[in-house]
């Protein structure tokens, strides 16, 4: 797990600024948010070939269809930004997962290929505003300097849950070939199931980063943060 850099632990707190132990607080609860969420998005984009194949019916026209579904959300993200980070980083990223995890849940209910449009636009933005926010989180935790050393610490925490969300998928999916004979005709449940623990990955980590220290500064700035202009007016 991340930790404080032991030479920085004595420095004076700023006023405004997090103490030591609210900073060691918050790299542990990022680290968990980070190895959840990794999971999260991993565990979808190892299944889903077989998912959209063998239990939608999809080809690949339908699959680049759903693709660009998929990124549409990405072009409208500094929007949902703008309206999340008014609620401060920690509750940003707390509903960013939140909205992700029912996204992955829907999935689990999905039969057909118009069925995949809602959950797929839902999980998109989840995922695609946690991947934003996650570097933010960890910068606020990092002090001058240090800031380069603290997101690759997070990134090695992500490479973990990267690692841990394929093996544990292989691991269910191999399982089903031995014990059935054959995995096409007895995946579907599992398959199902796969996007439900990714659901509660989702979930999980959203209550965990909910619990992230804020300090006195980032309140403050979340609060006079500038609203999206619509029409700005010459004369």
């Amino acid at each position: 797990m991340v930790t404080v850099n032991p030479e920085n632990a004595d420095q004076p707190q700023q006023p405004g600024e997090l103490s030591a132990s609210q900073l060691a607080r918050g790299f542990t609860l990022l680290g968990i948010t980070t190895l959840l969420a990794t999971i999260m998005i991993n565990i979808p984009q190892t299944i889903s070939p077989n998912f959209f194949r063998d239990e939608i019916g999809m080809d690949g026209a339908l699959n680049g269809y759903l693709i660009a579904i998929r990124e549409l959300p990405g072009f409208l993200l500094i929007f949902v930004s703008a309206i999340l980070l008014r609620q401060g980083l920690a509750r940003a990223t707390a509903v960013a997962l939140a909205v992700a995890g029912a996204g992955y849940l829907m999935f689990a209910g999905v039969n057909s290929f118009t069925g995949l449009i809602i959950p797929t636009l839902v999980a998109s933005i989840g995922y695609h505003s946690w991947l934003q926010l996650q570097d933010a989180l960890g910068l606020s935790l990092a002090k001058r300097g240090e800031e380069g050393s603290v997101l690759g610490h997070f990134r090695s925490v992500g490479f973990a849950g990267t690692i841990v969300a394929l093996i544990f998928t292989l691991a269910v999916l191999l399982g089903v070939e031995w014990y059935f004979g054959t995995l096409q005709a007895h995946q579907g449940p599992f398959l199902r199931g796969l996007y439900v623990l990714t659901g509660i990955c989702a979930f999980i980590g959203a209550i965990v980063i909910s619990r992230f220290p804020v300090s006195a500064n980032a309140k403050a700035a979340a609060r006079v943060a500038p609203r999206i202009t619509w029409r700005k007016e010459y004369g």
